[in-house]
């Protein structure tokens, strides 16, 4: 079978091709021709195609080459230019060059001759440095021989001697300065002093601030006497130091008050008055003790009043309400008689003043200024300078600290040269030493200085005592023989005991004691 399948298909093939070659002979010869004849055109036609395009290529190479070779003889004319100038350059800097060989030649032979003569001049110069040596060692020799003193002990004294002469011309010169300085500042703080106070006007009368009770009438005095027990006990309440004088005829008939918290003196003198008043035989104590209260509240909020309408119309309201109680109870304070709260408020206003001429910040000047004696309101019962407790206190209640050390350091218990400081010292001083301001009887102070002397000069080995700021200040010399190193703290205790037992003074009085070697000679 599948023989039969193969046979078939040979012969339908056979049958294909016989078919396709009597259709192809079929073609008509006449198609034939046509093609190629039309064959023959478009092959004519592109063979003339060719030769033009060759023709055109042709042209077009010539001109390419001509223009190229114009270029080519630019460039060389322009390169043949360059060459010439380079040429005349390169001459020009051949004849430079020539000339300059020339000069190095002609420096060299210069300089060859300079050597030569610098080095006879050496030779020179030897021999008259030599020569000079001797000449200087021989009159060296003979200035020895004629003052009878060694090259070397002159040498020195001379040179001592230069030294001194420009010592004393600096001296001289340093002092012109110094002096010049001291005037042109003396006359600028004068003028600066002057404005301040045409600018400052006090509106305030001084008061007088009492501390006894008068007890003139035989009928009040009577009383007085028959109730100084009461009058004891009632100033042992108030911290204060009652005393009845005149029992004895001798001086006025009073209750003088003395010592302790000046608000509450003035709380003992008033309820004394008002109960002597009222009183027919003896004093109720009872009685007298609630007016010495009542009192004394009434005076503590006239106090705080006081201290709020000062901070106000200076401008610092913002001070802690226990800073202005305090500077409203100095107005009970005196310090030679001197009301220390209108000091305060002086204090204030003028360093205020001061600082703004001197370019300082017035409100803290201000606040040190009403600050700086806060201190002597509590100095009754505190032991220390009035000017650190006032610090101490001003730092308690919130003050900056730089407020606080210009407090401290306005008596020099802290040392501290600021313009804020000085503007402090110098507002205190203007209000101390005002026409009027104080008073320090003449007697009464060589009296307090003489007794200070006393008591210091009491002790075995002291050599010396210096009473200075006024007497508030006590520096003490000792014998280093005498007194040993660990007996200086019990001694200066022992004379500031004795100071406070025999002199009467206001304050406090700071004692300083040193011992020190010291020896001196007298040319």
């Amino acid at each position: 079978m599948l023989t039969t399948f193969i046979f078939s298909s040979l012969g339908g093939m056979l049958l294909g091709y016989l078919v396709f070659r009597v259709i192809f002979s079929l073609i008509p010869s006449k198609l034939r021709q046509s093609s190629e004849k039309q064959k023959a055109e478009v092959l004519k036609e592109a063979m003339n195609h060719a030769h033009r395009i060759k023709l055109d290529g042709e042209k077009n190479l010539e001109s390419s080459l001509n223009s190229y070779q114009e270029g080519l003889d630019e460039e060389l004319l322009e390169e043949k230019e360059d060459l010439d100038i380079l040429e005349k350059e390169i001459a020009a800097h051949e004849e430079l060059a020539n000339q300059e060989e020339q000069r190095v030649e002609k420096v060299a032979a210069e300089s060859e001759r300079t050597k030569q003569k610098v080095e006879k001049l050496s030779q020179k110069l030897s021999t008259l440095q030599e020569g000079m040596a001797t000449e200087h060692n021989n009159l060296i020799l003979a200035l020895t021989n004629a003052a009878k003193i060694s090259g070397d002990e002159l040498r020195n004294q001379i040179k001592n001697d230069l030294i001194t002469e420009r010592q004393i011309q600096t001296q001289k010169l340093l002092k012109k300065i110094t002096d010049e300085l001291d005037s042109s500042q003396r006359r600028l703080a004068e003028r600066m002093l002057s404005r301040v106070l045409s600018r400052y006007t006090p509106v305030f009368k001084w008061p007088k601030v009492l501390t006894h009770v008068e007890c003139g009438d035989d009928k009040i005095f009577s009383i007085v006497t028959d109730s100084i027990d009461v009058v004891s006990n009632l100033g042992k309440l108030a911290g204060i130091e009652a005393e009845v004088l005149g029992i004895d005829q001798q001086g006025p008939r009073i209750i003088k008050l003395a010592g302790g918290f000046g608000l509450n003196r003035e709380a003992l003198r008033l309820s004394l008055e008002n109960a002597l008043k009222v009183a027919d035989t003896k004093l109720d104590e009872g009685r007298l003790v609630n007016s010495f209260k009542n009192y004394q509240n009434r005076l503590e909020a006239y106090s705080l009043d006081l201290g709020q309408l000062a901070c106000k119309n200076l401008g610092l309201e913002d001070l802690h309400p226990q800073i202005k109680r305090l500077i409203g109870c100095l107005n009970w304070r005196t310090s030679y008689r001197q009301n220390q709260f209108l000091h305060s408020f002086e204090v204030s206003v003028l360093a205020g003043l001061l600082a703004t001429e001197l370019k300082v910040d017035p409100i803290a000047a201000k606040r040190s200024g009403i600050l700086h004696d806060i201190g002597k309101a509590l100095d009754f019962n505190i032991e220390g300078s009035h000017a650190v407790i006032s610090a101490d206190y001003a730092d308690r209640y919130g003050e900056k600290r730089y407020i606080c050390d210009t407090v401290m350091s306005h008596h020099n218990d802290l040392l501290l040269e600021t313009p804020l400081s000085f503007v402090l010292k110098a507002a205190d001083t203007l209000s101390g030493a005002r026409p009027g301001a104080r008073v320090n009887l003449e007697a009464g102070y060589h009296g307090r200085l003489t007794g200070i002397d006393e008591a210091v000069s009491s002790f075995e080995g002291v050599i010396r005592a210096s009473i200075m700021n006024g007497g508030k200040e006590v520096h003490v010399d000792v014998n280093y023989k005498k007194v040993r190193v660990d007996e200086l703290e019990e001694l200066t205790h022992k004379i500031a005991q004795k100071i406070s037992e025999d002199v009467a003074f206001p304050g406090q009085i700071k004692v300083q004691v040193s011992r020190k070697f010291e020896y001196v000679a007298v040319a």
